[in-house]
């Protein structure tokens, strides 16, 4: 049932003082005195984060070296296949080289590959030889130093063959080995590099005062977690850089954010159901025989709502219309004594 009610001006503080201010705070109303107000509640909605004002994020490279990639292909030709600063996956194909250094590569990693297989072997027989003092030391020694510059063409080699693929006689494509930013090559001896998805963060500046509170970054709706905090501040604010999973974000791009911070105490409350009474910002929450105002500090506004702490819990049901005319009526109260 609507039921109009007559709202009473009154001059906040006018005439009181700090005492009855709190004397206020104190005070309550009985459910039978507001019986025709238009009174509405909702159940007190706690969180345990609190989404605190946008920010701006922008999606940066973070401190590190980025792969590069060398070409182990003289005098090839190059046919690029992603975009600079393009995403890639793992396993993707970048590149195309084509050219006869490319069979001579492949037809040298398959002369070396059986050279270090019949080196092995002889390492094992030589080793069991010089343990028996059937080899002298000299010639275990050259014939270890041998091996060991086979070893490391066979490592070098292994490297190259597990990010070039031939495809033909004189062809081979380059597979990216992980997750990142495609980046075109900035050297003369090298085929581009790779910023791995490891080293890309979303960098935002938060107050000082809760920066080592914040847990994540919402960006268009998602969660992105905080993985490192700033040691310094500037004019107040510290950098924390957080990192998606995802690929699909702009390198150099700005994005609204909003710092997510873990709260105790803490309640998500409509617009509508905070006031102010003497400076403080109030709610006012309700059981079946009274409505008590509670003093909450405002941290942050966000989906039409204000994120709040408060320094009891809040258990009853949060009266969500017709506060103005509450705090009205307090202060009315108050007055008459």
């Amino acid at each position: 049932m609507k039921i109009g009610f007559m709202f009473v001006g009154v001059v906040l503080g006018a005439g009181l003082s700090v005492n009855a201010a709190a004397n206020v705070m104190n005070r309550s109303i009985s459910t039978e005195a507001v019986a025709n107000y238009e009174l509405q509640a909702e159940p007190v909605q706690a969180v345990k984060e609190i989404k605190l004002a946008t920010v701006i994020a922008r999606y940066e490279q973070t401190p590190g070296a980025l792969l590069t990639i060398a070409n182990p292909f003289e005098h090839a030709q190059v046919e690029y296949l992603a975009m600079d600063g393009q995403s890639v996956a793992a396993g993707d194909t970048v590149a195309r080289i084509s050219g006869p250094a490319v069979e001579h590569f492949f037809h040298r990693l398959e002369v070396v590959t059986e050279q270090f297989a019949v080196a092995t072997q002889q390492y094992t027989n030589k080793k069991k030889l010089y343990q028996a003092n059937a080899l002298s030391a000299d010639e275990w020694q050259q014939f270890l130093s041998g091996y060991i510059e086979l070893s490391d063409a066979m490592h070098e080699l292994n490297i190259q063959t597990a990010l070039f693929s031939q495809t033909a006689e004189d062809v081979a494509t380059l597979q990216v080995p992980s997750a990142g930013k495609w980046l075109a090559a900035t050297e003369a001896m090298a085929v581009g590099q790779l910023l791995p998805q490891t080293r890309l963060a979303f960098a935002a500046e938060v107050p000082a005062s809760v920066a080592s509170d914040v847990q994540a970054l919402e960006i268009q709706g998602q969660r992105i977690e905080v993985i490192r905090y700033g040691e310094s501040s500037r004019n107040g604010l510290v950098k924390v850089w957080a990192s998606a999973s995802d690929n699909k974000w702009l390198l150099g791009e700005t994005y609204a954010a909003q710092p997510i911070i873990a709260a105790e105490q803490a309640y998500r409350v409509p617009v509508a159901a905070v006031t102010s009474l003497y400076d403080k910002s109030i709610v006012f929450v309700a059981d079946a025989a009274r409505i008590q105002p509670v003093e909450v500090e405002i941290q942050s506004l966000a989906d039409g709502h204000y994120y709040v702490t408060t320094q009891q819990a809040l258990t009853s049901q949060l009266v969500t219309a017709s506060v103005p005319a509450l705090q009205a009526l307090l202060i009315e109260q108050e007055s008459d004594e």
